[in-house]
């Protein structure tokens, strides 16, 4: 009966991310965090190539929280970035 997961809302979130739109955006994302920490790209190519990324993963996010019945939270492009 036990599933191995404690039902808090990382857990559920990973699960159900897994395999869609928003784990692409997610592995997008933390590319372009990568290119930009190490000075690949400037801060201003950064925030332009995340744009896409960043929606599509606020998009899916709010479809999970709107699911369990939580509010979602925008990631915001100089959150994800730090």
């Amino acid at each position: 009966m036990d599933s191995g997961l404690d039902n808090t809302p990382p857990d559920i979130i990973f699960r159900v991310m897994e395999n869609t739109r928003g784990r692409k955006a997610k592995a997008r994302l933390d590319e372009i965090k990568s290119l930009y920490k190490t000075g690949r790209v400037s801060y201003d190519e950064a925030k332009e190539l995340a744009s896409g990324p960043l929606e599509t993963l606020n998009e899916e996010m709010a479809k999970i929280a709107k699911e369990f019945g939580r509010k979602h939270r925008a990631v915001l492009f100089t959150g994800f970035m730090r």
